[in-house]
C-alpha cells in the first residue's frame, strides 16, 4: 500500500530527519544528558500509568518510532504501531519482531472507523503542520467507547513555556541552525475543543513536566535531578496544572 501524505517540503524534511535518527532514536546517546533520560523516564511512568488503567484490548501508537511505548503496552495490550519514516519502521520491526508496525502518514490513518479502543501519541503533535486533521483521525479510528491518549511538549499558554521561548529566541540569535523551525507550539485550546466535538467524549488534561526543558537538559547532578521529579510530580497533582506545564497530557475518553 502506497504511503498517504502531503508531501511538502517541510514533511519531507520530518521524515529524513528521522530516517537518520533511527539507529539511535530513545537511546542514551539520543538523549545526550542523563537529565534529558530522567525526565523521558517521568513521562513514561505518567502516561503508562494511564494507559494500564484503561480497559483497551487493542491500541494504535501514532508515531511510534522505534516502538520504545510498544513494548510495554503490548504486555497488556494488542497494539499497532504508525510511523512516517521508512528507516525507523524498518528498525521497529527488527526489534520488535512479534508486532505490526505500518508506514503511514499520522494525517491519514490507514484503518476503517472504529479499529481501536484506545488511540496514543507520545511527543508526535509538534512535528504536524495540520494537528487538527490528525485530531479528527484519531477520533475516526477510535472505537465509540474508547479512547484517545495524547502527550506532547511546547505548551504554548503557561508560564514555563514563556521562560523557555525567551531563552530560545536569545538562543537561536547566537546559534540559528541549532533550532529547527519544525517544532510546532501546542495550542490547549484547540486539542480540547476539537476533542470534546466528539459526543460523549470526556476530556482529562494534566501537566506533566513544569520546568523548562533546558534546566534537565543542562543538569548532571543526581541530587539536583531528584529533587527536580519531586518538584514536577508534586505540581502535577494540582488541578489547574495543565495552566502551568511544560508538557500536557490529554486523555479523551467517550462514555
Amino acid at each position: 500500500m502506497p504511503l498517504r501524505t502531503d508531501y511538502d517540503y517541510y514533511k519531507r524534511g520530518i521524515v529524513s530527519r528521522f530516517d537518520v535518527d533511527s539507529s539511535s532514536y530513545g537511546t542514551l546517546r539520543a538523549y545526550g544528558s542523563l537529565g534529558v533520560k530522567v525526565q523521558a523516564d517521568m513521562e513514561r511512568e505518567a502516561i503508562l500509568r494511564v494507559i494500564n488503567s484503561l480497559r483497551s484490548k487493542r491500541a494504535l501508537d501514532v508515531g511510534c518510532g522505534l516502538g520504545r511505548y510498544m513494548v510495554f503496552t503490548a504486555k497488556r495490550l494488542d497494539v499497532v504501531g504508525l510511523d512516517i519514516s521508512v528507516n525507523m519502521v524498518r528498525a521497529a520491526k527488527q526489534t520488535l519482531k512479534n508486532l505490526d508496525i505500518v508506514l503511514a502518514d499520522m494525517e491519514y490513518i490507514p484503518f476503517r472507523d472504529s479499529s481501536f479502543e484506545l488511540v496514543y501519541s507520545i511527543r508526535a503533535m509538534k512535528y504536524l503542520s495540520n494537528q487538527a486533521k490528525f485530531l479528527r483521525e484519531a477520533r475516526r479510528v477510535c472505537s465509540h467507547e474508547g479512547c484517545v491518549l495524547l502527550y506532547d511538549i511546547w505548551n504554548a499558554k503557561n508560564v514555563s513555556y514563556l521562560f523557555s521561548e525567551t531563552c530560545l529566541r536569545f538562543m537561536s540569535i547566537l546559534r540559528p541552525h541549532d533550532f529547527p523551525p519544525e517544532m510546532r507550539r501546542m495550542n490547549h485550546l484547540l486539542i480540547k475543543r476539537t476533542l470534546e466535538q466528539w459526543d460523549g467524549c470526556e476530556v482529562q488534561t494534566r501537566g506533566i513536566l513544569f520546568l523548562p526543558l533546558l534546566i534537565y537538559a543542562r543538569t548532571s547532578s543526581r541530587s539536583l535531578l531528584r529533587i527536580f521529579t519531586i518538584f514536577d510530580k508534586l505540581l502535577s497533582r494540582l488541578p489547574f496544572s495543565q495552566y502551568l506545564a511544560f508538557s500536557v497530557l490529554y486523555v479523551a475518553i467517550r462514555r
